[in-house]
């Protein structure tokens, strides 16, 4: 889901604004469909959040779309835009503005200003180029009171087709939300603390939590999971504990899955957690290299994450496990080590990707520095199919062979029997695993066939 964007409306839904939400994605949209609807709808303001892998598509699309509504000013957002204004701005003189950071309140004082016939270039948070000269205002303030933030629920409901997002573990049709925002871990791969939200981990009250699930029972009772998409809602395990009693004692009922880091090894804890309806887990494991876990500032150990793994399957909660191949210190027997770490800690779904380096993180800058990284030209970041290409090679390990390793893990997981015997099993247990196991099915069957492109 584009929840960045989906706050983002709602926060202007909010302010009183008119809005459109349009994820052309999701809806397999051309760009003769997105024009009319523009046309139609003839914003004053036009939003477009990028990222590096689509960088040059959404640039395209922020042409078009300002030519054929030239009145509207154009704001380009998202990690990519965020690290490298200038850049982007000179790549795409149609756009007007850059959002830096986080943006939901700077796009609603934009709107504001906007409104009232203003210049909005003097707001924080906003590069811009003037005359040629790039200018670039101080950050604005990273949002403290999350709890003023709508549900983003209210914002799908209004915008969106919520039987349009498909997660191959998560219950369907599922719902995207924030607890926090912020990330306290140094991951050196990871985007989203480095680029936009920030090394503190900011909290919604439980109040806050609590009406939104109260929305959900009440008036969208067809949402069968909630996905809790902080960068780790593990960090702070008293609050954890805290959410769980009090949903529990109000009788919630809806499932719940979130993004961990692999610490929680207190199993009444977990099955506390079960209890107040946790079904799933994302774990990020990473790596089964110790040293690569410590080349990465992973800050858990493979023991702990072992530790982790067993805890969850005594409480029944289910794991996905996220693994990473071609991070600093990759080799065929490092990677070797993650597909023997992967069946030690048995995840229940799994995924295996390239480590694809991002401009504002460590990983990105080691790779430059040492010489990995193949090009700069973020155009070939993707292939023309819209896949991942690998964009670095190491000393006896090519891109092409991380790629060919990173399909034999997931094949060579997948397939094995006591896989197959375990997920028949989960699906007659609870028949609600059907439609998960279905979806997912299909695409591991596509990525077999395609042999992992």
């Amino acid at each position: 889901m584009p929840i960045w964007l989906i706050y983002a409306t709602g926060v202007l839904d909010h302010a009183g604004h008119e809005t459109r939400l349009i994820d052309s994605p999701a809806k397999k949209q051309s760009r003769e469909s997105l024009s009319e609807e523009v046309k139609v709808f003839n914003p004053q303001m036009i939003v477009i959040y990028t990222a590096t892998g689509s960088i040059v598509n959404d640039l395209e699309i922020t042409s078009l779309l300002k030519r054929l509504c030239p009145t509207a000013t154009m704001v380009v957002t998202g990690p990519h835009v965020s690290v490298l204004p200038e850049d982007s701005l000179r790549r795409c003189p149609e756009a007007d503005y850059v959002v830096l950071r986080e943006f939901d309140y700077v796009l609603r004082d934009m709107a504001a200003v906007l409104e009232q016939g203003g210049d909005p270039s003097s707001l924080a948070g906003l590069a811009y180029l003037c005359d040629g000269e790039f200018l670039t205002n101080d950050a604005a303030p990273p949002i403290e009171n999350l709890d003023e933030l709508p549900f983003s629920i209210q914002v799908i409901e209004k915008h969106l087709d919520i039987y349009g997002y498909h997660m191959d573990y998560l219950l369907y049709p599922w719902v995207q939300t924030y607890f926090g925002r912020g990330c306290y871990a140094h991951c050196t791969f990871c985007l989203w603390p480095q680029t936009l939200m920030g090394r503190t981990y900011r909290k919604r009250s439980l109040d806050s939590i609590f009406a939104e699930l109260d929305y959900i029972r009440d008036r969208a009772p067809y949402v069968k999971e909630l996905m809790i998409d902080d960068d780790t809602l593990s960090f702070d395990l008293k609050r954890l504990e805290e959410f769980c009693q009090r949903k529990i004692s109000g009788g919630y009922k809806i499932n719940w899955s979130a993004n961990v880091r692999p610490n929680i090894v207190d199993v009444d804890l977990l099955r506390l957690m079960k209890k107040a309806g946790c079904r799933a887990m994302v774990a990020g494991y990473e790596s089964g290299s110790p040293e690569i876990l410590k080349r990465i500032k992973k800050g858990i150990t493979a023991e702990r994450m072992v530790e982790f793994a067993d805890a969850t399957r005594k409480a029944g909660i289910q794991v996905h496990g996220d693994f990473i191949i071609g991070l600093p210190g990759e080799t065929p027997e490092t990677i070797e080590e993650t597909f023997q770490a992967a069946l030690r800690l048995k995840p229940a779904t799994m995924q295996v990707s390239i480590a694809l380096p991002l401009p504002g993180t460590e990983f990105y800058d080691w790779l430059k520095t040492n010489g990995y990284l193949k090009t700069e030209d973020f155009s070939q970041f993707l292939t023309p199919e819209g896949a991942q290409n690998v964009m670095m090679d190491y000393p006896g390990l090519s891109g092409e062979d991380m790629k060919k390793a990173m399909h034999r893990i997931v094949v060579r997981y997948y397939l094995r029997p006591g896989y197959m015997a375990g997920a028949l099993w989960r699906i007659a247990k609870d028949p609600r695993e059907a439609i998960k196991f279905w979806h997912a099915g299909r695409q591991f069957l596509r990525y077999t066939v395609s042999g992992g492109n």
